[in-house]
């Protein structure tokens, strides 16, 4: 509804948290019917970790504006290239956590080689994300990704124009 412009992006954000946190209750009811006190105990902790993200994100609007801003970047990305989200969402939900707990369980193995290589690899890790980031903000990043995404904005627009006069040219013979 935010996307069509039916309510605002600052009117479904309330919306959204709260049905983050009913998600939570459908959690903790199945836990109950389990009679596990660990799946109980971590239903207790998806609540409480949604409960506090509420109190620590949406009271303060200095917590708000960040995510907004995000929120409206990822849909101005998004509305350039398409597979931008597609792109974000491998990023953030399959590759970041791969790498992440591939780091943690070579930090943490009972090889000291294997020990080595994942701090080697973390460091390497860290140091290429800062690398980008300078990149980004330094170096004309953010510039030459504005440039691309407008290029395929640009591309899009034209297919589509091209496909409207080929509707109308058709349109035209077969009135004819």
């Amino acid at each position: 509804m935010a996307g069509l412009g039916v309510i605002s992006l600052e009117q479904v954000y309330p919306l959204v948290i709260g049905a983050n946190l009913g998600t939570t209750g459908t959690a903790l009811l199945a836990s109950l019917v389990t009679g596990k006190s660990d799946s109980v105990a971590i239903a207790l902790v998806h609540f409480w970790f949604n409960v506090f993200g509420i109190v620590l994100f949406y009271p303060i609007p200095i917590t708000r504006k960040p995510i907004l801003s995000w929120a409206r970047s990822l849909a101005f990305f998004s509305a350039s290239w398409s597979l931008t989200a597609v792109l974000f969402l491998v990023v953030l939900f399959l590759v970041a956590p791969g790498i992440l707990l591939g780091l943690v369980y070579m930090c943490t193995a009972d090889s000291v080689v294997a020990q080595v290589f994942g701090w080697i690899i973390a460091a390497v890790v860290v140091l290429a994300l800062l690398a980008i980031g300078f990149w980004y903000v330094k170096k004309g990043g953010r510039e030459m990704w504005y440039g691309f995404l407008e290029k395929k904005r640009l591309e899009r627009e034209a297919r589509e124009a091209a496909k409207e006069a080929n509707n109308e040219t058709s349109q035209v013979h077969d009135a004819v």
